[in-house]
């Protein structure tokens, strides 16, 4: 496996990316995929921001490669989170531009209590704007991006 991401390019930690994806899959073929399954089924119906962080950090505590970042990441590409994002130093950076009332470091977001902390602001900050904390992730992510979204490449 580590071959093949080696081959690809452009990826980082290729041997330890390949060891995490064996020890994870034999996580889910030992049993793992019902449990994982119906924690994630529950972010399905109308959830709550404590809902979706007890799946994040599910998947966080039991997933090799796993970090808070990694696990809103997942949670997200599958659709499942409003509250919980992945939050980087594209985040950080612009609510450090913003003036969010305490200096972030995006170095300091692989401590998952420093994570939350962040996140617990970012959702109180969306509640005082009335939007959901995925709209001001995605609204930083295309700001960031410059002028890449075009017609011919947003999908309607």
């Amino acid at each position: 496996m580590s071959k093949v991401l080696r081959n690809a390019g452009g990826i980082r930690f290729p041997d330890k990316i390949a060891d995490d994806l064996d020890a994870n899959l034999r996580l889910l073929e030992g049993g793992e995929w019902e449990r994982a399954l119906n924690c994630c089924n529950r972010l399905t119906k109308s959830t709550t921001r404590e809902i979706e962080r007890q799946v994040a950090e599910h998947i966080r505590e039991t997933f090799h490669g796993f970090g808070p970042k990694q696990s809103r990441n997942l949670l997200q590409a599958l659709g499942l989170t409003r509250y919980e994002i992945p939050i980087d130093s594209r985040v950080t950076d612009w609510l450090n531009d913003f003036g969010f009332p305490v200096r972030l470091s995006s170095a300091a977001l692989a401590d998952p209590n420093y994570y939350d902390f962040v996140s617990v602001g970012i959702q109180a900050l969306c509640a005082k704007c009335d939007i959901f904390p995925c709209v001001l992730d995605a609204a930083i992510f295309a700001s960031k991006d410059g002028d890449g979204w075009t017609d011919t490449n947003i999908i309607y």
